[in-house]
Protein backbone atom coordinates (compact mmCIF):
# COMPACT_ATOMS: atom_id res chain seq x y z
CA UNK A 1 0.00 0.00 0.00
CA UNK A 2 2.91 2.72 0.80
CA UNK A 3 4.96 1.41 -1.49
CA UNK A 4 2.65 1.67 -4.15
CA UNK A 5 1.68 5.02 -3.28
CA UNK A 6 5.38 6.08 -3.58
CA UNK A 7 5.78 4.68 -6.81
CA UNK A 8 2.72 5.85 -8.52
CA UNK A 9 3.64 10.01 -6.75
CA UNK A 10 7.59 9.27 -8.32
CA UNK A 11 8.67 9.69 -4.70
CA UNK A 12 12.64 8.75 -5.40
CA UNK A 13 14.47 10.62 -3.32
CA UNK A 14 14.62 12.56 -0.14
CA UNK A 15 13.12 15.71 -2.24
CA UNK A 16 10.21 14.15 -3.89
CA UNK A 17 9.56 12.14 -0.40
CA UNK A 18 5.85 11.80 0.38
CA UNK A 19 4.95 13.28 3.89
CA UNK A 20 3.59 11.46 6.98
CA UNK A 21 0.96 13.81 6.35
CA UNK A 22 0.22 13.02 2.98
CA UNK A 23 0.00 8.84 3.31
CA UNK A 24 -2.42 9.78 5.96
CA UNK A 25 -4.80 11.72 4.18
CA UNK A 26 -4.01 8.93 0.95
CA UNK A 27 -4.73 6.22 3.12
CA UNK A 28 -7.10 6.85 5.95
CA UNK A 29 -4.38 5.60 8.61
CA UNK A 30 -3.65 7.32 11.79
CA UNK A 31 -0.58 8.27 12.11
CA UNK A 32 1.04 5.41 13.91
CA UNK A 33 -0.39 2.74 11.34
CA UNK A 34 1.04 4.72 8.68
CA UNK A 35 4.66 4.25 10.17
CA UNK A 36 3.42 0.31 11.49
CA UNK A 37 2.34 0.12 7.89
CA UNK A 38 6.12 0.96 6.38
CA UNK A 39 7.58 -1.14 9.01
CA UNK A 40 5.53 -4.30 7.75
CA UNK A 41 6.12 -3.38 4.20
CA UNK A 42 10.02 -2.62 4.80
CA UNK A 43 9.77 -7.11 4.83
CA UNK A 44 9.34 -6.91 1.55
CA UNK A 45 10.77 -3.58 -0.11
CA UNK A 46 13.02 -1.12 0.39
CA UNK A 47 11.41 2.44 2.03
CA UNK A 48 13.83 5.36 2.92
CA UNK A 49 12.64 7.80 5.20
CA UNK A 50 13.93 11.51 6.26
CA UNK A 51 12.86 13.02 9.21
CA UNK A 52 14.08 17.02 7.68
CA UNK A 53 11.15 19.48 7.19
CA UNK A 54 8.58 17.38 8.45
CA UNK A 55 10.02 13.65 7.41
CA UNK A 56 8.56 11.56 4.74
CA UNK A 57 9.17 8.32 2.92
CA UNK A 58 10.59 7.19 -0.49
CA UNK A 59 11.94 4.84 -2.36
CA UNK A 60 15.83 5.15 -2.90
CA UNK A 61 16.58 5.77 -6.40
CA UNK A 62 20.60 5.41 -6.47
CA UNK A 63 22.93 2.84 -4.41
CA UNK A 64 24.02 6.28 -2.74
CA UNK A 65 20.42 6.74 -1.09
CA UNK A 66 21.10 3.10 0.04
CA UNK A 67 24.34 3.60 1.69
CA UNK A 68 23.37 7.47 3.31
CA UNK A 69 20.40 5.52 4.61
CA UNK A 70 22.47 2.57 6.18
CA UNK A 71 25.14 4.92 7.53
CA UNK A 72 22.54 6.92 9.29
CA UNK A 73 20.54 3.73 10.34
CA UNK A 74 23.94 2.32 11.82
CA UNK A 75 24.53 5.38 13.89
CA UNK A 76 21.15 5.69 15.14
CA UNK A 77 22.52 1.67 16.24
CA UNK A 78 25.86 2.72 17.73
CA UNK A 79 23.61 5.53 19.49
CA UNK A 80 21.40 2.97 21.50
CA UNK A 81 24.52 0.59 22.23
CA UNK A 82 26.22 3.51 23.99
CA UNK A 83 22.74 4.09 25.83
CA UNK A 84 22.07 0.20 26.12
CA UNK A 85 25.28 -0.04 28.49
CA UNK A 86 24.93 2.90 30.51
CA UNK A 87 21.61 1.74 31.65
CA UNK A 88 22.35 -1.94 32.07
CA UNK A 89 25.56 -0.71 34.21
CA UNK A 90 22.98 1.31 36.83
CA UNK A 91 21.20 -1.88 36.64
CA UNK A 92 23.71 -4.11 37.57
CA UNK A 93 24.79 -1.59 39.88
CA UNK A 94 21.96 -1.92 41.63
CA UNK A 95 21.62 -5.57 41.34
CA UNK A 96 19.32 -6.41 38.98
Amino acid sequence: MIYQILKSRHADSPETAVTTDELIEATGLSKRQVVEQVKKEREHHFINSITKDGGGYYRPRTRADVAKYNKIREYRIAQTAITMRMSRKFLKRWGN
